[in-house]
Formats: C-alpha cells, structure tokens, sequence
C-alpha cells in the first residue's frame, strides 16, 4: 500500500527535482516498512524524503526531509501552513506524523491514499523552505513551480487539508429543521431525531423562523454533520469544524 501511494502521488510531483525512489539507507525496526525518494546533492551529501509506517497496520504514518552525509542526518526545519484549531501555533520542524494523522490513515486503504496525497501538495508548499534549506534544489524547485502538477498541488493542498475530517462526499440535499434553541453565538436544530449545533453571531432569529439544514458529511466517528444553515432566505456556511466560513442569500431557484 505503502509503495503504491508514494508511486502514484509522491514520485511524479518530486521528480522534477532530481528525486528517485532509493534504498533506504538505515536499519528499520522489525514490522517498520519505508519508502526513500533522494537525489545526490555532491560527492558525500544526499537528499532524502522517506516516508513510513507499521508494515502490517499502517499505523503511524510518518514522514521526514534530510540532507544525510553518510554519518549524520541533518533534518529539515518546515512551518505548517494550515491553521490547526485548538493546537498552539507550530513552529519550524522536521516533518513527522502530526501532519498525517488528521486523516487517519490506518482506517482505510482511502484514508491512505489521501494522506500520501496530501502528503505530495505538502512538500510542494514548503518549496521555499525547502530551497533556502538546500540550495542546490532552487533552480529545479523554480522550473517545477511553472509546471501544471506544481501548480495543481498548489491550489489542492489547502483543500486536501480542509476536507481530512470528510467521508465520502458532500450532500447538499436541503432537509426542513426546528429551532430548539437561539443564543446570542449559536442557533441549535433539530431534523428528525438528530440535534445540530450552529455557532455563529446571530440576529433576528425567532424559534418559529422556518429552518433549513444541508451540506451533509460523514465524521470520522461515522456520525453525520452538516455544514450549511438556511433560515428563511438567510444562508450560513461553515467549515468542516464548525467554523462560519460564509454568510449569504439562498441561491435564486432554476425552475
């Protein structure tokens, strides 16, 4: 599994660098399986990227950037650029599971899959960071950046990192709810049996205003949430941790 994602999303975006798959050069602990991509930097110093986790589980799926001389392993500095709430900020440092976890690999094969994925836009975020730290990449590192792939992981990165905490896909399909309950920062509904919760600064909200409730997604815990308030003709967004991300109109009708 391991091989097979690092194939399909590591390999193509990093080979505009000069980076292959390689042997990894250290001695794994038994049940460990890794995935090395290097270049040769000069005669004694190479660059690696490894990437690895329990060979029978896929549990702690991790990853690191080095430059490694034959005797030491000078490890890469990087700043995650995504905000990760209720973390404190992160600070410069090597790559490691922290980054991954999010979209817990281990569950599934998919779940897998997309963390490799994520894992790819990642290090094509981190470019310039990646050419102060190792400058003999920069001039490769500024042709990949023109590049369709580089530019599409770009653009994807951010949302990768947004929809980790999504199963499957998202249901727009609009379904009629109650006001149970207004605060001054939260509106709570209920459809059917299920109560959702809404935080958000709110006006003029009346328990009898007519509710409407979409943007349905699956929690890692396998519960169902929803993104997307309507209440008349008001419209609030949120992200998928609860975050209001948009206030607006219901879109005009087609028919």
């Amino acid at each position: 599994m391991l091989t097979d994602a690092v194939e399909r999303h590591l390999v193509p975006l990093l080979e505009p660098l000069g980076l292959r798959p390689a042997k990894y050069p250290e001695q794994l602990k038994v049940g460990i399986v890794a995935r090395a991509l290097a270049r040769r930097l000069d005669g004694k110093r190479t660059f690696y990227v490894t990437i690895w986790c329990d060979g029978g589980t896929a549990e702690n799926l991790s990853w690191r950037a080095d430059v490694y001389d034959g005797h030491i392993w000078w490890d890469l500095a990087f700043t995650f650029p995504f905000e990760r709430p209720g973390y404190p900020p992160v600070k410069p440092r090597g790559g490691c599971a922290l980054d991954l976890a999010p979209f817990f690999p281990a569950r599934s094969p998919d779940h897998f899959d997309r963390a490799i994925r994520f894992l790819g836009t990642l290090l094509v975020t981190y470019h310039e960071e990646i050419a102060a730290q190792v400058p003999e990449l920069r001039p490769d590192i500024e042709r990949a950046l023109q590049t369709v792939g580089w530019q599409a992981a770009l653009r994807e990165a951010p949302e990768l990192w947004a929809r980790r905490l999504v199963q499957g896909e998202v249901d727009y399909t609009e379904e009629p709810a109650s006001i149970v309950f207004v605060g001054a920062n939260l509106v709570v509904v209920s459809v059917g049996t299920e109560r959702f919760t809404f935080k958000f600064p709110v006006e003029g909200i009346a328990k009898a205003d007519p509710a409407h409730v979409s943007g349905w997604w699956t929690t890692p815990a396998g519960t169902r949430a929803a993104s997307v308030l309507r209440i008349g003709e008001r419209r609030w967004r949120f992200d998928f941790e609860g975050k209001l991300v948009e206030v607006g109109a219901r879109a005009p009708s087609t028919g």
